[in-house]
């Protein structure tokens, strides 16, 4: 498992890496690489054999109130690439052992 949480690292730095900015950079993912890409982590998220504990929302709605701010407030920029092209959906998933964040596409 810690194996693939690094390689999510790897791929997810790669793709947000070339994301905006007046310079462009070389994205080797089209549009709908990054959306399909997108709809197979949530569903492997969601499943039941992710092993992934999902926080729910309205018991932890003080955490998910914070963190959706923090993403509305850099969706508001008008620096963001394709930012209406996406749908934005928030998770915090627990885990004890691991302090981190991760973003995917689509």
């Amino acid at each position: 498992m810690k194996s693939y949480i690094q390689f999510l690292f790897i791929i997810t730095f790669s793709l947000f890496s070339s994301c905006g900015g007046s310079n462009e950079k070389l994205n080797i993912f089209s549009l709908e690489d990054d959306l399909k890409l997108g709809a197979q982590m949530n569903e492997f998220i969601l499943s039941d054999s992710s092993g992934l504990e999902i926080l729910d929302s309205v018991k932890y709605s003080f955490a998910y109130s914070k963190i959706n701010h923090i993403k509305d407030y850099i969706l508001s920029s008008e620096n963001i690439k394709h930012k209406n092209e996406f749908v934005w959906e928030v998770r915090i998933i627990k885990n004890d052992s691991v302090l981190n964040a991760f973003a995917t596409p689509g």
